[in-house]
């Protein structure tokens, strides 16, 4: 451990002259309120075990710690799925000069928060591919329906096409925010290639929202046929990721998405009982669609002496600076997630996104096997999936889902609760948190519900 001259590890000198100051000749005088018996010698402190990651002390701490039926992260299993969290992206966010602090409108006093900002948005141009990124949006379902504002303003059309099986909470939200300009959303089974070309030629379409991974978590195979086609018929392409994955699979700018968006909560912000997210927007150099990005975006120049400055060069949202001609009139943003979202990407670094999107995908494999001991025909049969899985049972799931929630285990989505012909399928979800025995723990206990 480093020496910190105000730490007892530090030198007998330093250890002697903080005791003498407070009144005491021995360090274990500050232990003296604790009974001898239950104090571990130095021996026996060197000889507990291994060093253990931080994931692993968290994992042993909760288990010990929990005596009631709560929901442990390593015994959820529906989306949105639990990740680890390192300790010290909470750490940095909760210092006072982030945590209390809003969005600046003075940026010359507020150099701090800007670089962090202009860090947030470069880490994500590189992982997206694309090259502006703004600051920032509530959470992925309202990015995604400012995204698909964005697309009806540049093109002067007001249709956009998305997967019929979307996620349902963000169809709510884009159905919602087009209602007042009655914008018009039309839905496609799984964006087969040639039904999409078929409506794109009958249809004045803005843009085609591409999800990849879908909400059901499968990976796309034909996601760069479907840009060129939205492309070849004059629609902008929306792609809608889970930043985690693009560390294994083509990121939007590969296959010249004009729009980006996606849900930050998984780059170290934790579920939040369902609170705050991140909403991520970012597009490729075009001016007609930089222009037309809510949010601010945050540059990098110089001040009259040379020094590097930081600087708002576009915030177009903003009544108070564009009044009834703003980009979006939501007066607020996400400051403090962003600089979580920083932090965490910063640790993971590039090898990291590929490291974990990796392990992401063989838990969801893993998982799929062992539901294919039960019986092959409870998951898809063809395809890679990427920390959600759906099932599917032979009698109603409602039930099932009863008797796994009373071993202290959050089992899958009940998908008939947004679909009426999926009462029997349920959503799951794996993710780096799951170890190996965790995953077998769900999986027998939904083989022990389903044999009654």
């Amino acid at each position: 451990m480093k020496s910190h001259p105000w730490m007892p590890n530090s030198s007998p000198q330093t250890v002697s002259e903080m005791l003498r100051e407070i009144g005491l000749n021995d360090l274990m005088e500050l232990f003296r309120d604790i009974p001898d018996e239950i104090i571990l010698p130095e021996a026996k402190l060197n000889s507990i075990g291994n060093i253990m990651d931080e994931s692993k002390i968290n994992f042993m701490v909760n288990e010990k710690i929990s005596r009631d039926k709560i929901y442990l992260p390593n015994r959820i299993f529906r989306p949105p799925c639990p990740h680890i969290i390192p300790a010290i992206v909470r750490h940095i966010m909760g210092r006072s000069e982030f945590y209390t602090s809003y969005t600046p409108y003075q940026p010359e006093v507020s150099q701090g928060l800007l670089q962090a900002f202009f860090e947030y948005q470069s880490m994500i141009a590189d992982l997206f591919e694309l090259d502006v990124v703004n600051a920032s949006h509530y959470d992925g379902a309202t990015a995604l329906a400012e995204a698909v504002l964005m697309s009806f303003r540049v093109k002067r059309k007001y249709t956009v096409i998305l997967d019929s099986y979307i996620d349902p909470f963000y169809k709510q939200v884009i159905e919602t925010y087009l209602s007042g300009i009655n914008g018009r959303t039309m839905y496609l089974d799984n964006l087969e290639s040639e039904k999409l070309k078929g409506i794109l030629e009958t249809q004045d379409t803005a843009s085609v929202v591409i999800d990849n991974p879908t909400f059901f978590g499968r990976i796309r195979e034909n996601t760069v046929e479907l840009a060129e086609i939205a492309h070849d018929h004059g629609a902008l392409v929306v792609s809608l990721v889970e930043p985690l994955s693009l560390g294994i699979i083509k990121p939007p700018g590969e296959y010249n998405a004009d729009i980006a968006v996606g849900e930050g909560r998984n780059l170290g912000l934790g579920l939040n009982y369902g609170g705050y997210g991140l909403g991520i927007i970012a597009v490729k150099w075009d001016s007609k669609l930089v222009r037309q990005m809510p949010g601010r975006i945050i540059g990098l120049g110089e001040d009259v002496d040379g020094n590097r400055a930081y600087l708002m060069i576009l915030q177009t949202r903003e009544q108070h600076i564009r009044r009834e001609k703003a980009t979006s009139n939501i007066t607020t943003n996400q400051a403090l997630t962003t600089i979580g979202a920083a932090v965490f990407m910063a640790l993971l670094g590039k090898t990291g996104f590929t490291r974990i999107g990796e392990i992401i995908l063989k838990k969801t494999k893993y998982l799929a096997d062992l539901f294919s001991e039960i019986n092959p025909s409870m998951i898809p049969s063809r395809g890679y999936y990427f920390e959600r899985l759906p099932a599917s049972f032979h009698d109603d799931y409602a039930i099932i889902e009863k008797a796994i929630r009373s071993k202290g285990i959050l089992p899958g989505i009940p998908l008939g609760h947004y679909w009426n012909m999926l009462t029997r399928r349920a959503l799951f979800c794996a993710s780096e948190v799951h170890r190996k025995e965790d995953l077998k723990t769900l999986v027998d206990t939904i083989k022990e519900a389903i044999q009654g």
